[in-house]
């Protein structure tokens, strides 16, 4: 009864998945910040809803991307990105389905970074993930030789790939002030690093998800269709 009762209060534009509309809590975990379903969405516009508290950090376009219901967002790499609102803090975690980024170097499906904020060893202090070469980034970064094109990705204390943790251990603490942009690179206000790829589901948590929660929420990320 919890879960249908928290699905009915979220309104009826969270029902639109069919059954997989609570992927975002899948395995116990929290309710985010925000999560955003553009597969399966009945338009671009609807596709914008924050499903876990609608009207509060809705998408809005900057230049709107590309929509298909069976594939969610297409960014053309030039000048496609949307807003939130969003101001990461300290302890935020963030897990994302992409498919088909081009390989080529720093492309953005999220990524927020303020060079005017620095911690005591001169690291910006940044917080998103970059794909295809999937850098982690979280204030320091971890680099994992990887060819990301397509898969679930996670932020939290570790990175994950398709549910699975890297090896390195994240910081997890950032002073950013900024908010967050999908599909390129928010450096103190000016966009870069546009993302040529697709975006199906995102959610973003203030706390940090654990290791069974990654994997539970991938899965069921994964079980999307449009």
């Amino acid at each position: 009864m919890i879960g249908i009762n928290r699905g009915i209060g979220l309104g009826l534009g969270v029902a639109r998945a069919g059954g997989a509309a609570l992927w975002y809590l899948a395995g116990g975990a929290p309710l985010p910040v925000a999560a955003y379903q553009p597969i399966g969405a009945a338009s671009l516009a609807a596709s914008y809803t924050n499903l876990a508290n609608p009207g509060t950090y809705n998408a809005a376009p900057g230049v709107a991307p590309t929509f298909a219901s069976a594939t969610g967002w297409t960014f053309n790499g030039s000048t496609q990105y949307l807003t939130t609102g969003i101001v990461p803090q300290s302890n935020y975690s963030a897990i994302i389905r992409i498919s088909d980024v081009t390989l080529r170097a720093y492309q953005i499906p999220f990524l927020v970074d303020n060079p005017l904020w620095q911690n005591a060893f001169g690291v910006t202090l940044t917080w998103g993930i970059v794909p295809p070469k999937t850098t982690y980034v979280y204030q320091s970064s971890a680099f994992v030789a990887r060819d990301t094109t397509s898969g679930v990705v996670a932020l939290s204390n570790y990175g994950y790939y398709n549910g699975v943790a890297e090896t390195v251990q994240l910081s997890t603490t950032i002073n950013q002030t900024l908010p967050l942009y999908i599909g390129c690179r928010n450096q103190a206000g000016t966009r870069s690093m546009f993302l040529q790829g697709k975006i199906q589901a995102f959610a973003i948590y203030n706390v940090l998800i654990s290791a069974a929660q990654v994997l539970a929420v991938t899965n069921a990320m994964n079980a999307l269709t449009g």
